[in-house]
């Protein structure tokens, strides 16, 4: 695996993530507030935030090597190639979770 794909990777795992995160927390309690309220400046706040987290997360899912080319994340390696020989999934759960 390139230092390019693993960026790549990591970038549209975040996005995803992040899409269902705001499905599921943050886009209920704007509709919510909305509702409760019915007034068109409520309503333009929900469209404008779902056309702007949609836009953000389709950057980010499908367009994530202009990212990678923006803050220059490939630079800066002595390899091209990162070798994961005793690497396994549950080293990257207990890494990535570890805070």
């Amino acid at each position: 695996m390139t230092k390019k794909d693993l960026f790549r990777l990591i970038i549209k795992m975040f996005g995803l993530y992040s899409v269902i995160s705001i499905v599921f927390s943050v886009l209920p309690s704007n509709v919510c507030l909305v509702i409760s309220q019915m007034d068109f400046v409520g309503i333009i706040w929900v469209v404008f935030s779902l056309s702007v987290i949609i836009l953000l997360f389709a950057f980010l899912i499908y367009k994530p090597d202009t990212i990678i080319r923006w803050l220059k994340l490939d630079k800066g390696f002595d390899e091209d190639k990162i070798e994961f020989q005793n690497f396994n999934i549950i080293k990257l759960a207990v890494i990535l979770y570890d805070k």
